[in-house]
């Protein structure tokens, strides 16, 4: 038990700088911890390890958590409207996009989002643009506003959305849950 216990346990801690007892985090873990830190707003489906909790609190106080990110029900590939956001931001999205991997995209990391190289009123423009064609990609893909809803009032509330670094994809699905619905007939 004693050398499993060694082999399995103290000496893969001691390689990757795992705090032990009231010793701090080697230099290395501290430097990926903030790492995470700095990108917590980008973390996605995986959840931190349990065991970077400690370092955490130690580096950034007693309260600080990272996210531990659960999108499967607010992000879901199963939700025509999920999938049909997505599909109208799949060109303003980086890299090679994969539906699951994108839900936590805040607008900030979209091709869009240039509002610090832009005059403002050019980025008012683009903003609007943005959320003119999602509203359009939607009526044409079969969902429907909601009731005392019109285009006018879905853009601009999308345009807010739109306008804010912070909102992520999945959140933006959330906020289309309210104001669209779809026509599809269910198959019974």
């Amino acid at each position: 038990k004693a050398e499993f216990k060694r082999i399995a346990e103290q000496n893969p801690r001691r390689w990757l700088g795992l705090p032990v007892g009231n010793a701090k985090a080697s230099w290395a873990l501290q430097n990926y911890t903030r790492f995470l830190w700095g990108n917590r707003t980008n973390l996605t489906l995986a959840s931190p390890a349990a065991w970077l909790e400690p370092v955490v609190n130690d580096l950034f106080g007693p309260d600080a958590r990272l996210p531990k990110p659960d999108l499967s029900y607010r992000w879901d590939p199963a939700n025509r409207l999920h999938v049909h956001v997505y599909k109208a931001l799949k060109p303003q999205l980086p890299g090679r996009p994969k539906f699951a991997k994108h839900g936590n995209t805040p607008m900030l990391k979209l091709a869009y989002w240039r509002k610090d190289l832009e005059a403002p009123a050019i980025w008012q423009n683009r903003v609007q643009n943005m959320a003119e064609k999602l509203d359009g990609y939607l009526l044409n893909n079969e969902f429907a506003h909601r009731k005392n809803l019109t285009s006018l009032k879905a853009v601009k509330a999308l345009r807010k959305a739109f306008a804010d670094q912070t909102t992520t994809l999945w959140r933006l699905a959330a906020l289309c849950g309210t104001l669209y619905k779809s026509t599809k007939a269910v198959d019974a």
